[in-house]
């Protein structure tokens, strides 16, 4: 049966603990990596998506859903030098998509403000926002400009594509999708820049808009349609992400192994739980999860010269240490799954693959279990009951993994969560694989790297070829001219420009540009068919700062 949504009852505290305090958001900035590996565009959760943690979309300014196949919804984000990706999911058990006002279909809205003015108005320059419906009614399924202010700006929306999906269960669907950067208005070079960001889900379930949920906006108003200063922010981090979990070195510091989330965790990646799965045959059930607090868990991963560190943090509203039936692997618990040397059999291979599971028992108690060759004597854990669930904090040294102790090392991983609420399992989370055959098959593990501290883009960006550091406005060319003409001119910034021919009398004879452009190299040619031979000038307005620049037309 489907329960009333708890998490949406509890906003403010359980968004707290979702990961307001972590290094997907260092302080109240969310932290967006790079993507080394561009995702396919199909709706489908690519392995370099499963290395971005998932954020949860709480914030309800309207009426809350009525559980969380209701309205249940998610993003991931990630950029690269081209593009912002995105990757939406949505449990919606009713959709709809056939009201006369876009605002009121089932639809995500995303909101940018690319330089994080925070203007309690729209500034017609880079405050955008988009809505993507499930099903556009014209077939168009981004709607651009809608908003106060908003409304008179018109995003281009060349180069923007999105593919959505179904889901397989009929549960709701999903949205993958990809934004210039320029469009958008951003400047580059685009590493560690902050920029306002909102999303919304609008969900409809046969007559109006019932419910929105907010990634931010947590009460108040349902203002961000025209309000840039409450959006949240976000920054383009330099960390890079691809199929391959990064697992840092530390930077000096050493956890201790008592089960809580100390302040030093949060210099490192958080990692999110990806799967669902039941059985053998990779068969998933969601329905019977309570919500979205019954079974989840977030992970950090790192190493030093001697230990692998993993701290666990685990969503469950009931828990329960022993199953009635006496299988340990029906209990509460976290298994862990290591291939050494990343061999991918199927079968283990009797030398370095090896599992182990902790029993989420009473801290005094022996709860841990390691099969294949793992000496679990090398093992300091310990759990810890919270008001969301419980911790556990492990560390184990690399060599009782079979693990080298150098930079680069790929080796095989996994981690899955057991949740049991009646006396027997009721359902299995994973960070990578789609089925339950991790206990006696290893190709099924997904793979990690140690990585150096910061990750594997911890450089600087460079400069792309050809930025702009300067507003310029060229000759043109040719000149004279007769009756066409080029004349080019640069952009330092996103903004408002105005390009313009007048006559000797200073009398206006043509607008070439007036509008908003982003920043870098233009262009734009200019015919004098109309006109008569004489000397004619052109200004440029961009800036702040105005060129001129004299021309010539000879019939």
């Amino acid at each position: 049966m489907r329960n009333a949504m708890k998490a949406l009852l509890t906003v403010v505290c359980m968004l707290a603990i979702v990961g307001s305090a972590s290094a997907t958001m260092k302080g109240d900035v969310l932290q967006v990596p790079k993507a080394l590996v561009a995702p396919v565009l199909d709706g489908v959760l690519d392995g370099v998506w499963q290395n971005v943690t998932e954020e949860i979309m709480l914030g309800s300014v309207a009426t809350a859903p009525d559980d969380w196949f209701d309205c249940f919804t998610t993003f991931r984000l990630m950029w690269d030098d081209t593009y912002i990706y995105g990757y939406l999911f949505a449990y919606d058990d009713v959709i709809n998509y056939a009201h006369a006002n876009t605002y009121e279909q089932d639809s995500f809205e995303l909101y940018f403000d690319a330089d994080n003015s925070k203007a309690a108005l729209y500034d017609g320059v880079n405050d955008v926002q988009l809505r993507l419906h499930y099903q556009g009614t014209t077939g168009a399924e981004w709607e651009t400009g809608f908003g106060n202010a908003g409304a008179t700006w018109t995003l281009d929306k060349t180069g923007i594509e999105n593919v959505n999906r179904d889901m397989d269960n009929g549960l709701g669907w999903t949205s993958e999708f990809k934004i210039p950067l320029a469009a958008l208005m951003f400047e580059t070079p685009y590493a560690e820049t902050e920029f306002g960001l909102e999303l919304q889900y609008n969900d409809n379930d046969g007559a109006n808009r019932e419910s929105n949920l907010k990634w931010w906006l947590k009460s108040g108003a349902d203002d961000s349609w025209f309000n840039p200063s409450l959006f949240g922010t976000a920054q383009l981090s330099k960390r890079g992400v691809n199929e391959i979990l990064d697992v840092q070195k530390s930077n000096g510091f050493t956890p201790t192994i008592d089960g809580t989330l100390e302040d030093g965790w949060l210099d490192f990646p958080e990692f999110s739980d990806n799967t669902y799965c039941m059985d053998t045959a990779g068969a998933f059930d969601e329905t019977t999860v309570d919500d979205w607090t019954d079974a989840r868990f977030h992970f950090w991963s790192i190493w030093d010269d001697t230990k692998i560190y993993t701290f666990v943090k685990v969503w469950d509203d009931v828990t329960m240490y022993d199953a009635t039936s006496g299988n340990t692997y029906e209990s509460d618990g976290i298994e862990y799954y290591f291939d050494g040397d990343n061999s991918k059999g199927e079968t283990y291979d009797g030398v370095n693959d090896n599992q182990g599971r902790f029993q989420r028992k009473d801290v005094t108690n022996d709860d841990s279990e390691a099969s294949g060759w793992f000496d679990k004597t090398t093992l300091e854990y310990v759990n810890l009951d919270t008001d969301y669930g419980w911790n556990l904090e492990w560390s184990v040294p690399l060599a009782a993994c079979f693990i080298d102790n150098t930079v680069g090392t790929i080796y095989g991983f996994e981690l899955q969560m057991n949740d049991c609420d009646t006396g027997a399992r009721d359902d299995m989370r994973r960070w990578w694989s789609w089925d339950n055959l991790s206990w006696a098959n290893a190709s099924k593990f997904g793979e990690a790297e140690l990585v150096p501290f910061g990750g594997r883009t911890a450089v600087e960006q460079k400069e792309a070829p050809g930025v702009v550091k300067s507003y310029s406005l060229a000759q043109n060319y040719p000149n004279p001219f007769n009756p066409t003409t080029t004349i080019a001119y640069a952009l330092k910034s996103n903004g408002k420009v105005r390009l313009a021919v007048y006559d000797l009398m200073g009398k206006e004879v043509a607008v070439l540009v007036d509008g908003i452009q982003a920043a870098g190299s233009h262009n734009v040619e200019f015919s004098a068919s109309n006109l008569t031979s004489g000397i004619y000038f052109y200004k440029l307005a961009a800036g702040n700062q105005v060129f001129t620049q004299k021309m010539t037309l000879v019939k």
